[in-house]
């Protein structure tokens, strides 16, 4: 008995070795494909879609919420002039930081990251690919994200069927790290930024008659879209809204902004927000949901009142015309003339608008004007004046427009600094321009002052023609220094007795008048600006007029100056 035990055993025991051994899969995942090539990819769009391939299916479990997470970096200052950064890397100008501790990477490992504020919202998906069933992972953010930003797509914790880790070139087991530099807004295609309403705006009326939106890229309104064109509003409920009946907006290129009728009413006390729809850009690209989440919030009822425009004023500077409005709740407020020129802007509070008046010798002093004054607000409710003024002596003067000026040269000052007109008519003769003065003080203060003390230094005469540009400089002004560049030779430069305004512009910026002096009467305005803010004080940067809107260039308005484009100057030509 014992003898056929023992018998059985061994025969158990050979029957085993027998057997053909257990395929145990001991051998880690890897990664051998990915659309983040590099340990850095640049120019990646701002609605991204990460795939990367496995080299065998991988465990869906793997993949927790706090194991996948694409990580902004964090600014930690400026690199503008100079593109080195003590910490983190320039990227577009702005000093960034990994945002990411080794304890950070732990927990990312074991998919416990779970920091809502400093991750991106995404969704993943794993299905089939090159190795079979589970093994493409697919990684794509919620909504765009910044534009020319950095970010860490970081994935830890994955693992194959078999319970092996993801493991690197080595077999050593590892995460998977990649970083992204984004390109420009709109590059997965058109976001929709709300301008009526605007973000954050509250009791918006039921009734909205429109909806405007601008983009930081161009749309496509003709050729085929595939049926009707159309975003969506999302309210904060889930519920869905169509904007329909596009046009564009008036003073903009329909390119970058339109107007959108909602197809109904608004629904009461409820939050909204642009979240796609089937426009298209150039290229073919949907609207996405922008990436940053603009709301407004409607009013529990529909609004049937017009605005009021008690107070509102209009009156006539140089050549400018200016409207002043106090708006009680958001006007889209319009400023026209009977020629049909028309500037609008929508805002509430104090709202000023400023339309040149035609530079082509049609007006003469003494003529009498038509202004229109409208306002309408969100519900389409509307209210409008006409007001008449009379073209003053502003009108026989030569239509000098201040262009350009540097008040902070990179080279020695005053001596470097100037002032450019230019000249904004687009046909005619030359002309012989004497008389004028330049002061560093607004208008106001010279037209009270006293013809005997007014201030102002005389400008020498000078010939201009249509589109001519004439810069004024001091007479401690060194041509050739290597600091800032030398007026065009094309321009034509003129020379003060002494430097421009008192002791030289302010480098922090100040007014400028440029006017002409009448000893027994009132001065005749020719331009005038207030001071541009100082953070456009940039040493060695001069300030230029605001191309935009065209129909109030050369008028004196608070967002009338931008810096130079090139981060300069340029005297005598245009920026």
């Amino acid at each position: 008995m014992f003898i056929e035990a023992i018998a059985g055993f061994v025969a158990s025991i050979v029957l085993v070795a027998c057997l053909a051994p257990p395929d145990a899969d001991v051998e880690g995942p890897t990664i051998v494909a990915s659309t983040l090539y590099k340990p850095r990819t640049v120019e990646v769009e701002v609605l991204p879609r990460v795939v990367i391939e496995f080299s065998e299916p991988m465990d869906p479990a793997g993949f927790g919420p706090g194991g996948l997470v694409i990580a902004p970096w964090e600014e930690v200052g400026e690199c503008r002039v100079d593109p080195v950064c003590e910490r983190g890397s320039c990227e577009r100008g702005r000093c960034l930081e990994d945002p990411l501790s080794s304890r950070d990477l732990d927990m990312i490992d074991g998919g416990a990251y779970t920091p809502e504020d400093a991750i991106v919202p995404l969704r993943w998906t794993l299905g089939p690919g090159d190795a079979g069933e589970d093994s493409r992972l697919e990684i794509a953010p919620l909504r765009p994200l910044t534009p020319h930003w950095r970010y860490s797509v970081v994935v830890g914790g994955a693992r194959d069927r078999g319970g092996a880790p993801l493991v690197d070139e080595e077999g050593v087991a590892s995460r998977w790290r990649r970083d992204l530099v984004t390109a420009h807004e709109g590059s997965s295609g058109p976001e929709p930024r709300l301008v009526e309403p605007a973000s954050g705006a509250a009791a918006v009326p039921i009734n909205l008659q429109r909806v405007v939106t601008s983009f930081a890229r161009p749309v496509a309104l003709d050729g085929d879209q595939g049926g009707e064109v159309s975003l969506v509003l999302e309210d904060s409920r889930g519920g869905l809204l169509r904007l329909i009946e596009p046009r564009g907006c008036a003073a903009w290129p329909a390119e970058f902004c339109l107007e959108w009728r909602p197809e109904r009413a608004l629904d009461p006390s409820v939050q909204y927000r642009v979240a796609g729809g089937t426009l298209r850009d150039r290229h073919g690209r949907p609207a996405t949901r922008p990436g940053a989440s603009d709301w407004f919030a409607t009013s529990s009822a529909a609004d049937t009142q017009p605005p009021t425009l008690a107070g509102a004023t209009v009156e006539l500077r140089g050549r400018c015309v200016y409207g002043r409005v106090q708006a009680q709740e958001p006007l889209v407020v319009s400023l026209s003339l009977a020629s049909g020129a028309q500037v609008s802007v929508f805002e509430e509070g104090s709202l000023t608008l400023a339309l040149r008046l035609p530079d082509d010798g049609t007006i003469a002093p003494g003529d009498a004007l038509e202004v229109t004054l409208d306002a309408r607000d969100l519900a389409g409710n509307a209210a409008g004046e006409v007001y008449t003024v009379a073209a003053g002596d502003s009108f026989a003067a030569p239509p000098l427009v201040i262009s350009e000026v540097l008040g902070n040269p990179a080279g020695s000052e005053p001596g470097q600094e100037f002032v450019e007109l230019v000249d904004r008519r687009e046909q005619g003769a030359a002309v012989i321009v004497a008389g004028l003065q330049i002061a560093d003080v607004g208008w106001e203060e010279v037209a009270a002052s006293l013809a005997e003390d007014r201030p102002g230094d005389a400008i020498p005469e000078f010939s201009t023609q249509p589109g001519q540009r004439t810069v004024i400089v001091g007479s401690g002004y060194v041509w050739g220094d290597p600091a800032d560049p030398d007026p065009a030779e094309a321009a034509t430069v003129v020379t003060l007795d002494s430097s421009i305004g008192e002791g030289g512009l302010k480098n922090a910026g100040e007014p400028v008048s440029v006017f002409i002096n009448v000893p027994a009467g009132d001065p005749v305005l020719v331009d005038s600006r207030g001071a541009p803010p100082e953070s456009l004080a940039d040493n060695g940067q001069s300030v230029v007029t605001s191309p935009l809107p065209a129909l109030a260039y050369g008028c004196d308005r608070a967002d009338g100056w931008i810096p130079h484009p090139q981060g300069g100057s340029s005297p005598g030509l245009t920026p």
